[in-house]
């Protein structure tokens, strides 16, 4: 009944009726206004008035009859038709004066000039007056746009960001069971998602390609950084950070950060996340054979507790790093001019930002204080992120990574040729760079030429790679594992963390690793050569491959036993005909 209405006029329609209620009791016992008007202390011309006009509102049902009368004003210097204000309303929702706002003014003389108003709107809006933005109120009521329109109009996301949420709902599940809603339990959900971070880093680059890096050796940028929280707690169990020439991340290093902390520790029965690259193919493959189920962010940041993470997080890192461009481009003065700078290679970045390893430490140390800092929210407590979250997982059993089957999902899945008894991949590696990685085993020199699957993650340590066939050879299906644990042959980056915080170092081993396998597979081909007779004596024997796989399978009745030192003991079988060779054989 009220809709519309102002406060004072709902109190002035109060106040009358409550009169009214009380002259007609009064009329009851004496049916005369004038008595009625002296025993009430009222006007009676007044009360006249009161009483005809209550008798128009039952009549109409119109109750703002019973307020005060105002002035029409004087007639409208025009009555603008639908299609006019229809008009009117699309200039205005596309001008923009400022955020959220649109220019009346602007919207009605450009459409009045173009021809798109009645002739007798045209006139009044282009009359000359004292202003040309002294329209008629009477037409800028009528044009007149809610704010939220012309919002949305701009942009639709941000409007519905904007509007009406459902404060702590972010830390709410549906219980099935019960249909109805219930905290989120440690555990249970995390939402992932990648920042770029607020301070400048140095990384190694020896190969140039930059006014920085020809003239010290170095590459500096923010990077990406990217990382996961459980919703429940708030609780931070991992991250990585991704540098890139470009400041960019792929589909394999969102499921390569999730896999190394998973690996590390648990892995949660949902995530929250936004689209791009967390939603790529390669994504929801890798989801889906860990059984994690996805629940979409897409146009929805907000939707996220990660995101409010970030503030928090930024603020700690602020404090503990030097060099900080701060959260906005050029927020920082006299820390963006250094960056530019150093850009430009007229300034070594050593000497003003953090290097690689100082920006891991850093990083693990503002993850680590929040943690371990105390948690407050107006709806569910306080609480401390680490012992909430570590305290609920002592007491139920997580879901982990099957070390059997984690080469499945490992973050580097690369099909190659076999060339000379091993196998090259160039990936990224831990310093953000490409490297080539080579890894051999005895069994790869029988697949010469052959494709093979390649998996591995470059950040593990040991490094190795599980090789599997791609395509079918001698008999062997594809699919069929070469081998589990291929050693990589180079001096390849690895990451460390040590007890004073990240350190990166290059694998020390790399070449030793290369000759061993040299000689390895050396003695591996004499054998071969040796037991199939190819040095004019017909021999029969075999070697064993890896589990399933034996390219050459035993006669029976010979055992070939395990190689001893450096030399096979391969026992040599009656001297056989061609013919009989490859009857055994086949």
């Amino acid at each position: 009944m009220f809709q519309g209405w102002t406060k004072d006029e709902i109190e002035e329609y109060q106040g009358k009726t409550r009169l009214i209620a009380r002259v007609e009791q009064e009329l009851t016992e004496t049916p005369s206004i004038p008595r009625v008007a002296i025993r009430l202390g009222q006007s009676k011309p007044a009360l006249y008035r009161l009483m005809q006009s209550w008798r128009m509102v039952k009549e109409s049902g119109n109750h703002r009859l019973l307020l005060r009368g105002k002035s029409t004003g004087r007639t409208p210097v025009c009555n603008p038709t639908a299609e006019d204000l229809r008009v009117l309303r699309e200039y205005l929702v596309r001008s923009n004066r400022a955020t959220g706002k649109g220019s009346m003014t602007m919207a009605a003389r450009m459409a009045a000039k173009d021809g798109k108003l009645s002739a007798d709107l045209t006139l009044a809006i282009l009359t000359p007056r004292s202003s040309k933005h002294s329209l008629p109120k009477s037409l800028r009521d009528a044009m007149f746009v809610a704010p939220d329109l012309i919002k949305h109009h701009r942009s639709p996301t941000e409007e519905r960001l904007g509007g009406i949420y459902c404060p702590g709902q972010l830390r709410m599940a549906r219980d099935e069971a019960a249909d109805m809603p219930r905290r989120l339990n440690p555990g249970e959900r995390q939402s992932w998602d990648d920042a770029t971070i607020n301070f400048a880093v140095v990384v190694p680059w020896p190969w140039g390609g930059c006014k920085t890096s020809d003239k010290f050796g170095v590459k500096i940028g923010r990077f990406q950084l990217l990382a996961g929280i459980d919703d429940a707690t708030d609780y931070c169990p991992g991250f990585s950070y991704v540098c890139r020439p470009m400041g960019s991340y792929r589909a394999e290093d969102s499921t390569a950060a999730m896999f190394r902390v998973w690996d590390k520790s648990y892995v949660p029965r949902s995530v929250m996340l936004e689209g791009g690259v967390w939603q790529a193919h390669r994504s929801l493959n890798f989801y889906n054979q860990l059984g994690v189920q996805i629940h979409s962010a897409k146009g929805r940041p907000h939707m996220k507790l990660i995101e409010s993470y970030w503030n928090r997080l930024w603020t700690v890192m602020s404090l503990m790093s030097n060099g900080q461009v701060g959260r906005f481009r050029g927020e920082m003065e006299r820390e963006t001019a250094d960056l530019m700078r150093c850009q430009q290679g007229a300034l070594d970045p050593r000497t003003v930002f953090p290097s690689l390893e100082e920006t891991l430490c850093i990083i693990q140390k503002a993850i680590d204080y929040l943690n371990t800092e105390e948690t407050a929210s107006k709806k569910y407590g306080k609480w401390i992120p680490q012992e909430l979250h570590n305290a609920w997982m002592a007491e139920h059993q997580p879901m982990h990574i099957e070390s059997g089957l984690a080469w499945t999902i490992a973050p580097e899945i690369h099909t190659r040729k076999v060339l000379s008894g091993m196998v090259k991949c160039k990936v990224e590696s831990p310093l953000g760079y490409p490297f080539p990685y080579h890894f051999a085993t005895n069994d790869l020199n029988e697949f010469d030429g052959r494709k093979v699957t390649v998996y591995f993650d470059p950040h593990a340590h040991p490094l190795t790679a599980t090789i599997a066939l791609a395509e079918e050879h001698a008999g062997i299906k594809p699919g069929t594992i070469i081998s589990n644990q291929a050693p990589c042959l180079d001096d390849a980056p690895e990451v460390f963390r040590m007890a004073s915080g990240w350190e990166i170092d290059f694998n020390r081993h790399g070449m030793d690793d290369a000759i061993a396998a040299k000689k390895s597979q050396r003695r591996l081909v004499v054998t071969n050569y040796r037991a199939i007779g190819l040095d004019g004596r017909k021999h029969v024997g075999s070697v064993t491959r890896a589990p399933g796989v034996a390219v050459i399978p035993e006669p029976e009745g010979i055992v070939i036993p395990e190689p001893t030192g450096d030399t096979w003991e391969v026992p040599l079988p009656k001297i056989m005909s061609r013919q009989e060779l490859i009857e055994a054989v086949s």
